[in-house]
């Protein structure tokens, strides 16, 4: 095959007399000239090496081409898939995590506010029993000094009552005895003097 096609790109036309060593050539009509070609062998040999050189070299530098082309695509393509899926990865982690982080915010301030609510409604129920009882306390207090001061107000003023009546009747008494004290005195007095007047007048 490559001798034939050297053969093919090194044929070289040529004039000869008849009777030359060429060969294969056809007559010119007269018999006297033919034109014939003779073959360039070794040279066409060469050129035909050095085509088919080319054309492999050419051949695998396209399949190389054509191989590197089709693994560059398929590590992009690999790369892209790897990072779509790396994103896909992270978008996915960091809903979780912000749904989680806003499910427990949401959950402790539930539970803070039912604690703080519950507190203050302890503390308010505290608050109104103490105030009650307070108020009670202050009231019975009040009330037991008011009971304390009446009755105290009330023993004073029957000492008071007491002393006074005993002391009127003591007076009244003293007055009354020495009302007759007096008038006794005065009769006895009087009868005396009424007596040495008549005994004076007598006499």
């Amino acid at each position: 095959m490559v001798i034939i096609i050297a053969n093919a790109l090194c044929y070289r036309p040529r004039v000869r007399r008849s009777g030359s060593k060429w060969f294969g050539a056809a007559t010119n009509g007269g018999g006297s000239f033919y034109i014939g070609h003779d073959r360039c062998g070794g040279d066409g040999v060469v050129i035909v090496v050095v085509v088919v050189v080319v054309v492999v070299v050419v051949v695998v530098v396209v399949v190389v081409v054509v191989v590197v082309a089709v693994v560059v695509v398929v590590v992009v393509v690999m790369v892209v898939v790897v990072v779509v899926v790396i994103i896909i990865v992270v978008v996915v982690v960091v809903v979780v995590v912000v749904v989680v982080v806003v499910v427990v915010v949401v959950v402790y301030c539930i539970v803070v506010v039912v604690v703080v609510v519950v507190v203050v409604v302890v503390v308010v129920v505290i608050i109104v029993v103490v105030v009650v009882v307070v108020i009670l306390v202050v009231v019975v207090i009040i009330v037991v000094v008011i009971v304390v001061v009446v009755v105290v107000v009330i023993i004073v003023v029957v000492i008071v009552v007491v002393v006074v009546v005993v002391v009127v009747v003591v007076v009244v008494v003293v007055v009354v005895v020495v009302v007759i004290v007096v008038v006794v005195v005065v009769i006895i007095v009087v009868s005396s003097s009424w007596e040495e007047m008549n005994l004076s007048r007598c006499g």
